[in-house]
């Protein structure tokens, strides 16, 4: 957004032009309409005066120029074709009506540029998110607003118009190109007409100077034609680039409740689709509407040379076109929402059925998910159809029934009728109709272009609302509500126990804002020892490591480690110095096993001087690794594919553990890390777990009563939410009714004693 002391040069620099024109436009009617009517021309400036007296109302500058520049025009028809003063009037009055044209197209786009107070307009883009409010309301993304006149709009037209400005180099350069381009692409028509008129005088001499002209003036127009398309889809691919690393960004920096209320597929749609279609747009917009200004002002400043008279007729079908491209503009803008949205439906419903193909085909669900998908692309292209019969009908009005038909036929006829009476040579009518063609060309290129920017706004709408959202990433010195930086140095250089305690704390997931998941809970884990959460599925044992992770924000209650409120500790240091997590379905990434072991890791263990191999190693052996992958063709460097489909479970659980512990972390988090295995995987798995225990405190969610008692120094028993029994596992099972006892019970079927 431009500053405020910009806005003021842009006002001054237009308030000067106003005065420079209609002193030009006062000029030119004194000195040349006083001889025709003294007393009408006395009427008319004591009007324009009357107008002048109330020059700070916003529209009297328009009265006034606009006025007197039709009243010039009047006039000059009534002169004979052959006086020149005619010309001279004509030129005045177009030159007025270009500035108060020009002048509304500037005044509108410094509007869009300067919109005082961002953030405010953002806002409310976003709706009212506070952050007080409904938890989880503000996860979702906001339902875009199509009216083509709605500030939020506005508000997207600059935003969209403003990815351009880091590029501004290139495109100011694209732009010098085109304005050095355009004489020598503008003359080829004239050296046509030229060649067509010495062919007619018998002038051979002539003929070869045009022809020779015409070759060379090409040559260099294709020439600059090969810049202005590299340096402007430059522009394109350097937009896409930064729009999508930004997009990402922002995706990343979102907490898990923002993804709970939003589809992979949807957002990765966002990625691929949306940026590529406002590149796209932006793109064209920048090139073919730069070019369009610039060729038709010159086309039509070549064609009021040759005659103003027909130049008049061609242009008057202007602000026809303008009105009925606002119409269009607007269905474009409404329509590009809904499409977008529809690719996006379609694309997450791939995203899903794909990720998941081995359940679809152990369902043998195969076409029912194809009739979903189809179902999806047939709204769709039925969005595309609809889009398609508008823009047929739009541009058989614009380019075939009013340009081509009327106006061609309209000054094919007045042109005919100057050349049978002398006053217009045939080969300059020629060449008028060639300029005319260029001048209808260019003329629907920027309708075309302005079409192209509402719909690049329409599916920008969600691209904006998710790149506002972005925060920035945790760094271990960052600052944590209100945390100092030399505070958070000083709880990275302490050294943890790692007790953690859990005070009165209670949880309810936004997306099921009725349903408590913990009720006032407090727990105690004391540091170096193994705690085991037992309980039934739904009990909270879960939730409790995402609020311990700070990947939900705790609302009541407060979680500490060594007495430290986790929501001081910057994250970085609490989620890769402190906590270490295996879970039950560990995620493996597409690459080398060294990669996916390394992964919490800074720099990939480069730090330690020797590529990480010393921490890699050490993390294989504790994980009990490195027999399988001393069997993999490269070892560490072996791909694992994607999800990791080439290693069996217990592998991955395995390498799991090894990625948890290659960052030395405090606390160990255990996420039913043996539940999905078989007897020997889990025999394989819990020797690693065993040794990766070794001088950590441990939290471990089981199901498993047996596994607790033989891992735990301390269980704690959940049921809905709150803590029902806490102690040793071997004296909880002396007690026949402690509900350690009776969860032993139940899952060995044994009747409860």
């Amino acid at each position: 957004m431009c500053t405020p002391n910009t806005q003021r040069c842009f006002d001054f620099l237009l308030r000067a032009g106003d005065l420079v024109t209609i002193n030009v436009i006062v000029a030119v009617h004194n000195r040349l309409l006083w001889s025709i009517d003294p007393a009408q021309c006395t009427v008319d400036l004591l009007i324009l005066a009357v107008l002048r007296m109330v020059w700070r109302s916003s529209w009297s500058w328009r009265i006034s120029l606009g006025w007197t520049a039709v009243k010039l025009i009047v006039r000059a028809l009534e002169l004979r074709p052959d006086e020149g003063s005619a010309h001279v009037v004509l030129a005045a009055s177009a030159a007025t009506i270009a500035w108060i044209l020009s002048r509304l197209a500037i005044s509108t786009l410094i509007t869009r540029l300067c919109v005082p107070r961002v953030r405010e307009t953002e806002m409310l883009l976003q709706g009212t998110e506070e952050a007080g409010g409904t938890a989880g309301s503000s996860d979702q993304q906001p339902t875009a607003r199509t009216s083509g006149t709605s500030r939020e709009d506005l508000v997207h037209w600059t935003r969209l118009l403003g990815l351009a400005r880091t590029q501004k180099t290139l495109l100011t350069t694209g732009s010098v190109v085109l304005l050095v381009r355009l004489p020598f692409s503008i003359s080829l028509p004239h050296f046509v007409s030229e060649s067509i008129g010495g062919l007619m005088d018998g002038d051979v001499g002539r003929v070869k100077h045009a022809i020779i002209l015409l070759i060379v003036c090409g040559t260099i127009d294709a020439l600059l034609d090969f810049w202005c398309v590299f340096l402007f889809s430059l522009v394109q691919q350097r937009i896409v680039r930064d729009l999508k690393r930004d997009l990402f960004a922002s995706l990343l920096s979102q907490p898990l409740t923002f993804f709970d209320n939003n589809s992979s597929g949807e957002l990765m749609s966002r990625i691929t689709s949306d940026t590529g279609q406002m590149a796209n747009d932006l793109s064209w917009v920048f090139r073919f509407s730069i070019e369009a200004v610039v060729r038709i002002c010159g086309v039509a400043g070549y064609m009021f040379y040759m005659s103003w008279r027909l130049a008049l007729l061609t242009t008057c079908i202007v602000p026809v076109n303008s009105i009925l491209n606002v119409y269009y503009g607007k269905f474009m803008q409404k329509n590009a929402v809904e499409v977008q949205d529809t690719l996006a439906s379609a694309n997450s419903n791939a995203n899903e059925v794909l990720g998941s193909v081995r359940t679809v085909k152990a369902f043998n669900s195969e076409e029912k998910e194809y009739d979903r998908f189809a179902e999806n692309l047939e709204n769709y292209y039925k969005l595309q159809v609809k889009q398609a019969i508008v823009r047929s009908g739009y541009y058989m009005v614009i380019s075939t029934f009013l340009m081509n038909m009327v106006v061609q036929a309209a000054v094919l006829s007045y042109g005919g009728w100057l050349c049978v009476e002398g006053v217009m040579a045939v080969e300059r009518l020629v060449g008028f109709m060639l300029y005319r063609s260029q001048f209808q060309e260019w003329f629907n290129m920027l309708l075309s272009s302005y079409s192209d920017l509402v719909r690049g706004a329409g599916a920008s709408t969600r691209v904006f609302n998710l790149l506002d959202r972005r925060q920035p990433f945790c760094h271990l010195s960052d600052s944590t509500d209100g945390v100092a930086d030399s505070r958070a140095m000083e709880l990275a250089g302490r050294r943890w126990r790692g007790e953690v305690k859990l005070k009165n704390v209670s949880f309810v997931y936004p997306s099921r804002p009725s349903s408590f998941v913990l009720r006032n809970l407090s727990l105690t884990a004391p540091g170096g020892e193994c705690t085991c959460l037992v309980g039934e599925s739904g009990a909270g044992k879960s939730t409790i490591f995402l609020l311990l992770q700070r990947l939900y924000q705790c609302p009541s209650g407060r979680i500490f480690i060594d007495g430290v409120d986790v929501n001081t500790i910057p994250t970085r240091l609490l989620r890769r110095k402190l906590l270490g997590l295996v879970g039950q379905e560990p995620v493996l990434f597409r690459g080398s096993i060294r990669t996916n072991v390394l992964y919490g890791v800074d720099n990939g263990g480069r730090e330690d001087g020797d590529n990480g191999d010393h921490r890699l190693q050490t993390a294989l052996k504790i994980g009990h690794c490195m027999g399988f992958v001393g069997q993999l063709p490269g070892g560490v460097d072996c791909e694992v594919g994607e999800r990791a489909v080439q290693l069996s479970g217990g592998q991955k659980q395995r390498l799991a553990i090894a990625r948890a512990v290659a960052m030395d972390p405090r606390i160990l988090l255990l996420d039913e890390a043996t539940s999905a295995l078989d007897s020997e995987s889990e025999r394989q798995v819990q020797e690693a777990l065993d040794e990766a225990m070794v001088g950590r405190t441990t939290l471990s969610i089981t199901h498993r009563v047996l596994s607790a008692a033989r891992l735990a120094s301390t269980v704690v028993v959940l049921d809905k939410g709150r803590v029902i029994e806490t102690g040793r596992p071997n004296e909880l099972l002396k007690d026949k009714k402690s509900a350690f006892k009776l969860l032993l019970d139940r899952q060995q079927c044994l009747p409860a004693s």
